[in-house]
This record gives C-alpha cells, sequence and structure tokens, in this order.
C-alpha cells in the first residue's frame, strides 16, 4: 500500500515538474532592455545602429543592430519618425494601454 502511494506521488511531482519546464520553454519572456537615455537613442539612431522600435505613446522600444533590446521614453518630437526613416529603421506602433 506504501509503495502505491510513494509511485503514485512520484508520478504527480514528474507532470508538475514536466508542465513548469514546458512552460518555462515555451512561455515569451523577452531579453532584458536597457533604458536608453533619449539622447543617446537619437545618436544611435544617427549612427545608424538601430534596427527597429515599436513607438506606444510616449514610449520607445526597439532592437540595436546587434540585437540588444532598449527602451526609451520620447518627449514630443515631431521631428522623430522622420529621422527614423531617413535612417531605414523599421518602425511599427501599438495603441496606449488604456489603464
Amino acid at each position: 500500500m506504501k509503495q502505491s502511494i510513494y509511485k503514485n506521488f512520484a508520478m504527480w511531482l514528474i507532470i508538475i515538474a514536466t508542465m513548469v519546464l514546458l512552460y518555462n520553454m515555451f512561455s515569451h519572456t523577452p531579453q532584458s532592455q536597457e533604458k536608453v537615455v533619449f539622447s543617446d537613442f537619437i545618436q544611435s539612431v544617427e549612427n545608424g545602429n538601430v534596427a527597429e522600435v515599436t513607438i506606444q505613446g510616449d514610449d520607445i522600444s526597439g532592437k540595436f543592430k546587434d540585437g540588444k533590446e532598449f527602451k526609451t521614453f520620447a518627449p514630443n518630437d515631431p521631428d522623430l519618425v522622420k529621422t527614423l526613416r531617413s535612417r531605414g529603421v523599421k518602425i511599427s506602433a501599438k495603441p496606449m494601454d488604456q489603464s
């Protein structure tokens, strides 16, 4: 009787461990994003080091050409999109969160 309890417990433990492992493997967790000062971000754009950006309100996140991810906060800059386009940066936009 005791042996079947231990087998049952071991089976459930293996099932739970497998589920946790699968969740960790397949859940999309972004790499840590480096916080960048806006002026440094603009300098990187002008130097051709930015590959893509996502603009959501005043928040900008993206990827440098070396693959590192970044995040910055943009002041109201009417020329920002023009600057990004002139440097060949891939631009996507998302609506602001309604929270």
